[in-house]
């Protein structure tokens, strides 16, 4: 865990169980049982040659850790710690405020468009293509109704689970 708060372990992926955003639970905001895995990436690859590594899995394809020693914790648990840490005055982690997101379907054009914003703005300009976290945050609900022939999906639990994934991919 404490690899994660100092930013040494990445955001790789999230798991979730088909009840992981029932409406039935006590807490109308809050998901269960969603698996959150890390491991070593460097980012900076992108932010050198986009070109090379237009997306995350480019990226992740470069870490022998990634595809060899992957951690795995409870996303809830992970996020509280995070925040907690985020919190104190001097940390060495720092989040990129989010003030908009480009979401984009591969192979359309868009990832000229990011990565152009990244490099006129490197500093303020934060490009996360095609992450896997992120687009099975995206999905979830949809997975679920389609998968598990479930419609028991809270749309807000999914919303939270959303901002999270952003949270930790927004720290640097």
């Amino acid at each position: 865990m404490q690899m994660i708060l100092e930013g040494q372990l990445g955001l790789s992926d999230i798991r979730f169980a088909p009840h992981s955003f029932k409406g039935d639970q006590e807490d109308e905001k809050e998901y269960d049982d969603i698996f959150a895995d890390f491991c070593v990436y460097d980012m900076t690859l992108h932010r050198q040659d986009p070109t090379a590594y237009p997306a995350v899995r480019d990226v992740m394809g470069e870490s022998r850790h990634c595809s060899e020693h992957r951690y795995s914790f409870p996303l809830r648990e992970v996020i509280d710690a995070v925040r907690e840490y985020d919190a104190r005055p001097v940390t060495a982690v720092r989040s990129v405020p989010v003030s908009g997101i480009l979401l984009h379907e591969g192979r359309s054009g868009a990832t000229l468009i990011s990565n152009a914003l990244a490099v006129a703005h490197p500093e303020s300009t934060q490009v996360i293509s095609e992450h896997p976290a992120m687009l099975e945050a995206l999905q979830a609900c949809d997975k679920i109704r389609n998968k598990h022939l479930s419609e028991d999906c809270d749309n807000n639990k999914q919303q939270r689970l959303h901002q999270d994934v952003v949270l930790l991919l927004s720290r640097t």
